[in-house]
């Protein structure tokens, strides 16, 4: 954590002592503390402590399995700080399990923390450099390993802070982590149940292999760089940049005859390594060489045979490839095919082994260099040339290239159940959301390859695997033991005289992480504790992970357990900047939470990139630093948790990708400040209204038109954000909440309500229509705003208890208040009050020099409500009447076929002609970009949406003023 970073922590736990203080002491004298005349993010200090306390988060004792929800948070890795990406889950998971909670479910929601295998082990190792305390094998495996546990308790303990900063209602008493005790044991137990059903077995096959790390990784732990053309490149290890992205041709001699082959590759370090070459079956060129040999350049002796086999592309290159089954995923297989030797070239540090040539003990891309100089002086270089879209496999730990090697490993036999994972999602028992990924779930599963599951680093589970010796023979066994190890291998070789040594490995973290839905609960030490919560839910997290993952839990989980672990999928996309790039350090676009959520200076987000780019290059680092300089001129303002949470999940987060724009959030701060203000002058106005009525009671008061209009769209909004919620439609809900606040209670219903409150004998009812908005408005927010809203529902008459502990509004409760007659009376109120606003600034008219006319059949409805009508219209006043006298100079626009809305006064034609003058400008530019190449192949779709809707906008801007014009010329 940065100095500022620190600071900003710091600050920010002293605001909420302060805030803590106040309210005990309000507390104390029974008093609410007074309401500020502004919002501001301090609000969100010292409520969480209170929920907590209070016990609000924790699953009950016994739960009902059949009104219970459970959901479990994706563990951090303990490598650093949180990311937006973090951010999301929270806040969908949050708003899920608090609406859930208020709904009247048993809710659990269990935290925890993943070990993170390799990438807790590298940043240590970059800690310990940084620190000057020696590298890992100087400190030895024991001291290296209490060094990583130092950093897990260090880096966990903020992690754990920034959830909570984020309003996370996380049940904290089943906190678990992925290395502790009762994990460790569900690992073990896991491993031998699976090693003895014969689905665990030991290989030796090709991994991805980083020299850097010394270990096997994962395909998710591989980058891929795509090169348009060759390109020098920096790799961990070497003095010098080394050229990637060419192709060079070199011919083999075919033995006994004077011909050649020419084969191309862009690996000739791998060439020592070949033990055939291929060509397609049905190519007339080289038919006549199939079955025999060519010479091998590197290794005199050696003779490599010609083989036919269909993989081969005749068109491509020359229709001749080398075979190096050690070191490529389709020669491993053309090897199997044939019976060819699989050489491996490469010791574990990525030097070659010993050939008995002058390339022994070279580092692979020096040894590239050596061979290219060989190659030449025998003469067999054909020519070189660019690899078209090459992608180079990069590890996204070390930024080493990643070779495929050739490793006894353990691994996971997957086929029989990946086929069963199928068939659940085929026969609709697992659902997955959105349903376009029950694709991507065939397609990995249907052609999945075996797991591997070890990998040679110091930190994670040892394999729980031993090698049991005896003078005859050996054997592997499973055990959580030692001394069982032994009486296992007794009975199998048939002798106590037995040497047992256990795998130094430690299994991949996937495997751990695969194992949560049932092991956080309790397995396999507390069934009781299991029954209750088990299979969970709902499994939400990112689509990235679907296979490395999700579909790696419903495969164990269903082996394991006999049931799938969960029954719903529920995908979020990838959170990427206002420009639909993928957020990465090396484009400077990264964001952390905690900036948004306190606010952060230029200087200390360039300070970021600079320090999280010590290996880049320097213009790289520009290249960040100048990405920040125009993202964030004057930094990033602080905008709070809730503004944070309710942006994230305003986006449809079922997307593929998530376009995140700052100031999206800044916009939803001033929605935080709208519905503060709100409250305020509720409360300033029906303070003597203590009684909360239910909604079939409000119907019995002496209701206006209004007050049943703003009750009705109420009732109707609880019915879209609950539909929502239940669909899993974050986005729909917050926009409804949002359409009710800001639209029809900020701009409508209060400024009606300044009337309607002046009329006595209605307004005790519409004082009570307000508190009931407010109320329940509060309780919808409760999930996406958790701090405002509980701050602003304490200050309400009459409330004692948390708003989470409230119920949620609930569609039936509501539906006797809805009421369509008077939706479509009202709406004809508000679009006149709204035709009169757009007419009067079309006029350059002031409240008071605004004289509204309506020409309308409907008499009796204007009359009822003119003096609404007047303050919605900001009219000094209005006439209502049959029939307008024609010699009237006015700016007037049809309302409908029945109603033509006046505003006495004349409109300027130049000042139309400059109107549209922009807008046609403002059209031209939409539609250039809308229509450019790079647009067009680059622009997210949601981005493409956002520019077609905004030139839709424009074109009926153009087509009003066009006819507002019109109408001016023809007076």
């Amino acid at each position: 954590m940065s100095p500022a970073m620190l600071h900003r922590s710091s600050v920010f736990w002293n605001k909420t002592k302060i805030h803590k203080i106040r309210r005990l002491y309000c507390d104390l004298a029974n008093q609410k503390p007074p309401l500020a005349s502004a919002y501001s993010k301090d609000v969100e200090s010292g409520w969480y402590q209170k929920w907590e306390a209070e016990g609000q988060f924790k699953a009950p004792e016994n739960p009902s399995s059949k009104n219970s929800f459970s959901l479990l948070l994706p563990p951090p890795n303990v490598t650093g700080i949180l990311h937006l990406g973090h951010a999301l889950t929270c806040s969908i998971q949050d708003a899920l399990v608090r609406w859930n909670r208020m709904s009247g479910k048993d809710v659990v929601w269990i935290p925890g923390l993943d070990h993170a295998g390799i990438a807790t082990q590298t940043v240590v190792e970059r800690y310990l450099a940084a620190k000057n305390l020696g590298t890992r094998r100087e400190l030895g495996r024991e001291k290296f390993l209490q060094e990583a546990w130092k950093w897990k308790e260090s880096k966990g303990d903020i992690i754990v802070e920034q959830i909570r900063n984020l309003g996370c209602s996380l049940d904290w008493s089943k906190q678990y982590f992925t290395m502790d005790e009762e994990r460790s044991r569900a690992v073990i137990d896991a491993f031998v149940l699976l090693f003895e059903k014969g689905l665990i077995y030991r290989a030796e096959s090709l991994v991805n292999w980083s020299c850097q790390l010394q270990s096997a990784i994962a395909d998710i732990e591989v980058d891929w760089l795509q090169l348009e053309e060759p390109k020098w490149i920096k790799v961990p290890g070497y003095n010098k940049k080394i050229k990637f992205g060419e192709l060079t041709h070199v011919a083999l001699p075919i033995d006994g005859e004077s011909g050649e082959l020419v084969v191309a590759t862009t690996r000739l370090e791998t060439m020592l390594g070949d033990s055939g070459v291929a060509v397609h079956p049905q190519d007339e060129r080289y038919s006549s060489f199939i079955g025999k040999f060519v010479k091998h350049p590197l290794r005199p002796e050696a003779k490599i045979p010609i083989i036919a086999d269909e993989f081969v592309d005749r068109d491509f290159g020359t229709g001749v490839v080398k075979i190096t089954p050690a070191h490529d995923a389709t020669d491993f297989d053309v090897g199997k095919r044939h019976k060819l030797e699989s050489i491996n070239v490469f010791s574990s540090e990525g030097k070659i082994l010993p050939f008995g040539g002058k390339f022994d003990g070279l580092k692979r891309f020096e040894a590239r260099e050596e061979i290219r100089n060989q190659l030449e002086s025998l003469g067999l270089i054909r020519g070189v040339s660019a690899v078209p879209n090459s992608k180079i496999p990069i590890c996204s730990r070390s930024s080493d290239v990643v070779e495929l090697m050739l490793k006894p490993q353990w691994f996971v036999d997957c086929k029989s159940m990946a086929e069963k994972a199928v068939k659940a999602v085929e026969n609709g028992e697992l659902v997955i959301d959105p349903p376009v990924f029950n694709k991507t779930w065939h397609a990995w599963l249907d052609d999945v390859r075996d797991w591997c599951i070890s990998r040679q680093l110091w930190w994670g589970h040892q394999i729980p695997a031993y090698l049991c010796e005896s003078e005859k023979s050996q054997v592997w066994v499973a055990a959580h033991s030692k001394e069982e190890a032994k009486k296992k291998s007794e009975s199998i070789l048939g002798t106590k005289e037995v040497k047992v040594s256990q795998d130094l490995d430690v299994l991949d973290t996937w495997f751990s992480s695969a194992l949560l839905p049932f092991a956080s609960l309790g397995w396999p030490s507390d069934p009781k504790r299991m029954e209750n919560f088990y299979p969970l839910s709902l499994m939400e997290t990112g689509h990235d992970i679907l296979f490395f993952w999700v579909a790696r839990m419903v495969m164990l989980g269903r082996e394991i357990t006999g049931k799938l672990p969960f029954h719903k999928i529920l995908l979020h996309g990838i959170i990427c900047d206002s420009h639909g790039r993928k957020m990465s350090k090396s484009l400077g676009n990264v964001i952390n939470p905690e900036d948004i959520i306190h606010g952060t200076s230029l200087e200390e987000l360039i300070a970021r990139v600079v320090e999280g780019q010590r290996d880049a290059s320097d213009e790289e680092v520009k290249k960040g630093v100048r990405a920040q300089e125009i993202a964030f001129p004057k930094g990033i303002p602080a905008c709070g948790t809730d503004a944070l949470r309710y942006t994230l999940c305003s986006h449809d987060a079922k997307v593929h990708y998530l376009n995140f724009d700052i100031n999206e959030c800044s916009v939803n701060r001033n929605f935080c400040n709208k519905i503060w203000q709100a409250t305020k002058y509720v409360l300033n106005n029906s303070f003597n209204e203590a009684t909360y009525l239910a909604p079939h009671e409000l119907e019995n008061l002496n209701l206006s038109l209004m007050d049943r209009w703003i009750l009705s769209r109420l009732a109707h909004s609880i019915d879209t954000i609950n539909t929502a919620f239940e669909n899993k439609n974050l986005h729909e809900s917050c926009s409804a909440i949002k359409e009710f606040i800001y639209t029809n209670f900020c701009d409508v219903y209060i400024e009606a309500s300044k009337i309607l409150l002046q009329e006595q004998h209605r307004s005790s009812a519409t004082k009570h229509a307000l508190l009931h908005c407010v109320q329940t408005y509060l309780r919808l927010l409760a999930p996406f705003m958790p701090f405002l809203s509980e701050e602003l529902f304490q200050h309400l008459p009459g409330q004692q208890n948390s708003v989470h502990l409230n119920s949620y509004p609930s569609p039936a409760e509501w539906a006797c208040l809805k009421n369509l007659e008077a939706e479509s009376k009202s709406a004809v109120i508000i679009d006149t009050a709204r035709l009169i606003r757009e007419l009067k600034s079309l006029g350059k008219l002031s409240k008071p020099q605004t004289v509204a006319l309506i020409e309308t059949e409907d008499l009796a409805l204007y009359q009822e409500n003119l003096s609404v009508l007047e303050m919605l219209g900001q009219c000094s006043q209005i006439t209502i009447c049959n029939k307008i006298d024609s010699d009237v100079k006015s700016i007037r626009a049809p309302l409908s076929l029945k109603t033509l809305v006046h505003v006495v006064g004349q409109l300027q034609v130049q000042d139309l002609d400059k109107k549209l003058k922009k807008l046609r400008k403002e059209e031209e530019s939409l539609v250039r970009t809308l229509t450019a190449k790079r647009f067009l192949e680059e622009a997210s779709s949601d981005v493409k949406i956002a520019k077609n809707r905004k030139l839709e906008a424009v074109r009926l801007e153009i087509e009003k003023f066009s006819q507002h014009k019109s109408h001016a010329q023809s007076h």
